[in-house]
């Protein structure tokens, strides 16, 4: 599945699926899955999609915990990257 793929048909359809549910709980989890399945560049690339969504939650979903994960796990995936570019450039 490519990072288009995922932006395009596979996400949109799982966050129709998690707004329609109206179940807070559920909902929160899903979006966690989400945050934690899909790859990092698919993240970074469908970031406006993932925003999008968050309005229309549950008022009891707490989407300061699923952006604070996202976000940690966004930075540790750059933190990586630069690390890789570093031991690159010196070898």
């Amino acid at each position: 599945v490519t990072s288009k793929i995922y932006g395009e048909l596979i996400l949109p359809r799982i966050l129709e699926h998690i707004v329609v549910c109206n179940d807070p709980l559920a909902q929160a989890y899903v979006m966690d899955c989400i945050t934690q399945v899909f790859p990092d560049e698919y993240h970074l690339e469908t970031m406006p999609i993932l925003l999008g969504v968050c309005p229309r939650l549950r008022d009891r979903v707490n989407i300061r915990t699923i952006l604070n994960s996202m976000m940690e796990r966004l930075a540790n995936y750059l933190a990586d990257e630069e690390l890789l570019d570093e031991k690159d450039s010196n070898s």
